[in-house]
């Protein structure tokens, strides 16, 4: 019995689903730069294999992406960097395993800031990731190649991670859903000695019940993981099915206190809220009164990035960028780090207590949308300039990499430019099913729409792309329903 996967009115054998996906990102990956790699052959052999089996897998027929920072045994993971571009781990991280597991297939992996620093994708390796909707400014990051790759159906399921955002950012730039579960629901298996405590690793898809379905595969106690959570009795596919909200106390803030926004993005929020507060539950607006805690997240990541990549600085490798991150972490003293781990503990504890009064708190997932490619960052928001170090304009996503608690970002309309943005639902830790209901029944009554792009004449890859096994110099137009690419052995 061949394995079927549901595209939008029709059923597809796992060979349709792997050919209709690959020639969809023949057809946009050009302009977008969403994957640095794909796996054509690969793809089509355990189609074939899926097509084959008597009884279909859970996820047979289902296509997924995986971010260029996890492992996959044999495959290059750069990292975005060029000091990476030779290195093939001898593992599989358990995310991988276990969607392959279910039948999902894996085809091909996905663009990143180098060494995943930053909140838009893009490295002197592979170059720039652009937005579906606008290819001239950023997807986000630093899953960013994921985010672009979900909204354009290139796949249907991306794996992500999350260290200061780097799900949610992309998410919201690019009108998808992510989900960054409570640490530990989804093992971390890490390839460097940093950001253990803040990195998560979750999906991205289009809809609310594909996120739940990926969730419930991939989340899991890995021995690999001593800090990964042990066996829970959750069933997040039952969570994601649409219903109201009666019963639930809301907190809402546009802003925790502290944060700017664009008009656009305050706006759409508002609007939001009205219609959330008609499934029924009790809005209260409110915050836990707390200052930004981006001095303790930037200390923590500096720190990191000093252990984990500082190594690879005498290489010559690294982007001018990326060396300024790492070298800030020489600043960082012993005392100054541990006082920050503190801090985030105490910070941790002081939102566990205001979650007491509430089950879920909903505020913007971004403070702006997506900006133009060739920044690191938006020129100012609200009016008032962005600082320079470090991303400046992602403090919706910093204290829940802190503290650990579970939230998504799930579309919520546009604001400047006619982009995307996130609506963030966050809830207390470990009840993770509870935020899934709540995306669902907001997806039920505000759904989303995704851009439909069609390649501009002329329109090339960025330098350094991957397709077909081969790396891609140039790409023509597109010639009937042929995307030829001139290429090079890789």
């Amino acid at each position: 019995m061949a394995a079927t996967t549901s595209f939008p009115g029709v059923a597809l054998s796992a060979a349709e689903s792997v050919e209709t996906v690959l020639a969809a990102i023949a057809e946009h990956n050009g302009e977008v730069n969403a994957f640095c790699r794909v796996f054509p052959q690969e793809a089509r052999a355990r189609a074939a294999e899926l097509d084959a089996l008597p009884r279909a897998l859970p996820l047979a027929g289902r296509t997924f992406s995986v971010k260029d920072a996890m492992a996959q045994q044999g495959v290059p993971c750069t990292v975005g960097s060029r000091a990476l571009a030779e290195s093939v781990p001898a593992y599989t991280v358990s995310p991988v395993e276990r969607l392959e597991a279910a039948g999902a297939i894996a085809i091909g992996r996905t663009n990143v800031p180098e060494f995943c620093y930053r909140g838009t994708s893009k490295n002197d390796l592979y170059g720039a990731t652009g937005n579906p909707w606008d290819p001239t400014r950023s997807a986000g990051g630093s899953s960013g190649g994921a985010a672009c790759a979900v909204a354009l159906g290139l796949g249907e399921i991306a794996l992500g991670s999350d260290g200061g955002g780097s799900i949610r950012i992309p998410a919201s730039f690019c009108g998808v859903v992510g989900f960054k579960a409570t640490y530990g629901i989804v093992p971390h298996v890490s390839d460097s000695a940093g950001w253990l405590t803040l990195t998560h690793v979750g999906p991205l898809t289009r809809t609310v019940g594909e996120c739940a379905l990926a969730l419930s595969v991939i989340a899991g106690p890995d021995a690999r993981d001593p800090l990964s959570a042990p066996v829970l009795p959750r069933d997040y596919v039952a969570a994601a099915r649409p219903g109201d909200l009666r019963g639930l106390r809301v907190a809402v803030t546009p802003d925790l206190g502290y944060i700017r926004t664009d008009d656009g993005v305050r706006e759409a929020f508002e609007r939001a809220v009205e219609r959330f507060a008609t499934l029924g539950c009790t809005i209260e607006h409110a915050d836990p009164g707390l200052a930004s805690p981006l001095d303790t997240w930037n200390t923590i990541a500096c720190g990191d990035n000093l252990v984990s990549e500082g190594d690879l600085l005498k290489s010559g490798l690294v982007g001018d960028d990326t060396r300024a991150l790492i070298e800030a972490g020489a600043e960082v003293t012993a005392r100054e780090y541990v006082a920050a781990r503190n801090d985030m503990w105490l910070y941790a504890k002081r939102w566990t207590q205001f979650m007491s009064r509430y089950d879920l708190v909903l505020m913007p997932a971004m403070e702006c949308v997506a900006f133009p490619l060739d920044q690191w960052s938006p020129r100012e928001i609200g009016g008032v300039a962005v600082g320079e170090f470090y991303d400046d304009y992602c403090h919706f996503s910093y204290p829940f990499n802190l503290t650990g608690m579970p939230a998504i970002s799930v579309p919520m309309g546009t604001a400047e430019h006619d982009l995307p943005i996130g609506l963030q639902i966050v809830g207390r830790r470990y009840e993770d099913e509870l935020v899934l209901r709540a995306a669902a029944a907001w997806e039920a009554i505000a759904p989303w729409s995704f851009p439909t792009r069609t390649p501009q004449p002329g329109s090339r890859p960025r330098a350094g792309a991957i397709v077909e096994g081969r790396r891609v110099l140039c790409a023509s137009s597109p010639r009937g329903d042929e995307w030829v690419v001139e290429t090079t052995t890789a």
